[in-house]
């Protein structure tokens, strides 16, 4: 799309130069901050942050430092969690993301979008890694019910959301706008495009809502201490033994969580954990199958439970 002369550009410039410089929050802050490092730190730190760019238009400025160090000074315990949480998220999301072909680069939206926390729940009512409003998940397969909430299916809120962004991407033409489409919607970031005259997200961020303006900007940090926090001194805790390693299966009749827990004997808040989506302490039946997620070390003995003692008919063996 090529760009033209628009007098919708110079007034969209001046209705954000007019905004009062009041911050909010550290996280989403109205104006761009100075840097804080010298500038020969700060153009290394550009260049590990674009040598990690991929798919997604990350530009560096001080903005993207203000984000940065939210992450490495301000909230390092936040932070800490974060790379705790990755080790057991990344692998089944980076998992989806290969199957599909799709860019590795995708999953840093789950740490924006929830600080890779599968039980997150914001105030407009969105729950999950990705935070998936009820209609959007929906519409993507995802049941949301007052027995389950798939949202917080790690497995299937992932394959939702991804089938999401491809439609994005498809309809908008760029990765770098599905991403800020996924935090708006895809109309808005139409209508942005309409009246910047442009298809570049730089250009047209300035007609976007103001949380989307600074969403790549969120990208851009993520990306960078995902990627280099051992240079701030930064890195994961060790997971519980039985949240660490696990394996998933996939079952087709009902099943009471505390049964599990008594039969594998493990601690049924340990099942809870890795199972956020079953809102009632039991797997509801479901003949296309709900997924299960134990300890790698119990689940041979968990599928000599359900064959055995849950399954009546072949078909539903595992």
């Amino acid at each position: 799309m090529n760009r033209l002369l628009n007098p919708a550009i110079f007034i969209g410039a001046l209705s954000i130069l007019c905004q009062p410089l009041i911050a909010n929050n550290l996280d989403t802050p109205i104006f761009a901050p100075s840097f804080s490092t010298p500038t020969e730190e700060a153009t290394t730190v550009k260049k590990r942050l674009l040598a990690k760019a991929g798919v997604i238009d990350l530009r560096y400025d001080g903005l993207v430092q203000h984000y940065i160090e939210s992450y490495t000074v301000r909230a390092r315990p936040r932070a800490g969690r974060i790379l705790t949480r990755a080790q057991q998220y990344f692998p089944i999301i980076e998992k989806y993301l290969t199957e599909q072909g799709l860019p590795n680069e995708l999953k840093y939206m789950a740490v924006i979008e929830s600080a890779l926390n599968p039980t997150a729940l914001s105030d407009a009512g969105a729950v999950g890694l990705w935070q998936l409003m009820p209609a959007t998940a929906r519409h993507y397969g995802l049941q949301v019910n007052d027995k389950i909430d798939e949202r917080k299916d790690v497995h299937k809120a992932t394959q939702a959301a991804l089938k999401y962004l491809v439609h994005l991407k498809e309809k908008l033409g760029s990765w770098t706008l599905a991403i800020a489409a996924y935090n708006c919607g895809g109309g808005k970031v139409l209508k942005a495009m309409r009246y910047s005259y442009s298809d570049d997200f730089w250009e047209l961020r300035m007609f976007l809502p103001k949380q989307t303006q600074y969403y790549i900007h969120k990208i851009a940090a993520a990306v960078y201490v995902m990627n280099y926090h051992n240079l701030h001194d930064l890195s994961p805790k060790d997971a519980d033994y039985f949240l660490q390693f696990t394996k998933v299966t996939k079952v087709y009749k009902e099943l009471n969580l505390s049964n599990i827990s008594r039969a594998l004997d493990i601690p049924i808040e340990v099942i809870e954990r890795l199972n956020p989506s079953y809102t009632k302490q039991y797997v509801p039946y479901n003949k296309e199958g709900n997924f299960l997620i134990l300890p790698k070390v119990k689940m041979s003995r968990f599928i000599t439970y359900y064959n055995l003692m849950i399954a009546r008919d072949p078909a539903d063996y595992i």
